[in-house]
């Protein structure tokens, strides 16, 4: 949420701004919770970032335009709006 208060507050004030954040699709405590749910680290980072994205709009924070870090990230955005 700062990031966002910040991003806008820079292009009021002029600047352009390019914003991006990136996203671990594997690390130790994805694993421990996929194994727990029996489902793919795949299918629960999937879950998670289709869900950061929603709570993202809700907020009606402004989208970034970087998404590195995760290899279905397009597709994402298109199941989205």
């Amino acid at each position: 949420m700062f990031e966002d208060i910040l991003a806008r507050y820079l292009e009021y004030s002029g600047y352009t701004v390019k914003r991006g954040m990136n996203f671990t699709d594997i690390e130790d405590k994805a694993i421990r919770e996929a194994s727990k749910k029996n489902i793919t680290v795949n299918r629960l980072t999937e879950k998670n970032i289709r869900e950061f994205f929603q709570e993202m709009k809700l907020l009606n924070m402004k989208f970034l335009i970087i998404f590195p870090g995760h290899q279905n990230m397009l597709m994402l955005l298109f199941l989205l709006f």
